[in-house]
């Protein structure tokens, strides 16, 4: 390989993570460096081949940061009945037990995806609108997909699946309010926006 670099990218969990890849993307664009020859352990090959496919100019420090960070979900066991048992015991509501469940995957601090997802209990609007348990989910997808029209194709997907399963997405609805009996539990709700999560991000 003459001529070639091979650059060791090390895992998110070291420390330099961000120091490291900085210097990285200096190096890319002053061609010292071929995108193609990055050493990306844990890293999707999806990923891996969107970079390499594009030159160094075409990438912003945003969009080379993204790429790289993007997180990898392969061979994840389900978490669904860890996020259900977040509002079972009432510590978070719904919106929280979903995105603390995840909020891991998507590098965010927990305390951060509490406060972002605190207003959401009782779903958006206080039971008039959407299901927090889906709400949650919503902020998943955009974390872990960075891409809005892509992120919008896949909640979607998500909220007619739910739909589908529960006849609703409306928090009053699924309460059952008015009508004497609830469509779904809430816990049940955090289950299902989980696993459809799960289902449509691939983990």
């Amino acid at each position: 390989m003459t001529g070639h670099h091979l650059v060791y990218v090390p895992a998110k969990e070291d420390e330099s993570y961000i120091e490291i890849l900085l210097p990285l993307f200096d190096r890319l664009e002053s061609d010292s460096v071929n995108s193609e020859d990055l050493c990306l352990p844990g890293r999707k090959s999806s990923t891996v081949s969107r970079i390499a496919k594009r030159s160094a100019f075409s990438l912003s420090r945003e969009e080379f940061l993204n790429l790289i960070l993007e997180p990898d979900f392969s061979a994840m066991e389900t978490r669904k009945h860890l996020a259900a048992d977040k509002k079972r015991c009432n510590s978070h509501n719904c919106a929280q037990s979903v995105i603390c469940t995840y909020c891991d995957l998507v590098n965010l601090p927990e305390q951060t995806a509490l406060d972002i997802a605190g207003a959401y209990g009782t779903g958006m609007g206080n039971m008039e609108g959407t299901c927090g348990a889906l709400v949650g989910a919503g902020m998943v997808v955009g974390l872990a997909t960075r891409d809005r029209n892509l992120s919008r194709s896949r909640m979607k997907q998500i909220m007619t699946k739910f739909q589908e399963r529960n006849g609703a997405t409306q928090c009053k609805l699924l309460k059952g309010v008015g009508a004497g009996e609830p469509l779904r539990d809430c816990p049940d709700c955090v289950s299902d926006a989980s696993e459809f999560l799960e289902e449509i991000l691939g983990l």
